[in-house]
């Protein structure tokens, strides 16, 4: 961990918040993930990227971003009680 924080790796990061919004059980966790990936988009927008590199977080964004939305509607959707 000591070694990831002297050279930090934007890609793995988004890797990692995307694992634990896929492992997301409930509401707050899935606030959680989209707390560190709001984050991980403060640290890591304004810095200069590869275009390989810029290619892959894009797609890695888009992935979080299906992921969180769909988990979203799937505790949305059991939250209402039906009739």
């Amino acid at each position: 961990m000591v070694a990831q924080m002297k050279n930090p790796n934007p890609i793995h990061d988004l890797e990692w918040i995307i694992d634990i919004t896929k492992s997301s059980k409930t509401m707050d966790q899935l606030k959680s993930s989209l707390n560190c990936f709001l984050l991980w988009d403060k640290l890591y927008s304004n810095q200069e990227h590869t275009s390989k590199s810029k290619m892959k977080i894009t797609e890695k964004k888009s992935l979080f971003w299906a992921i969180f939305k769909t988990k979203e509607c799937e505790f949305s959707s059991s939250l209402v009680v039906k009739k």
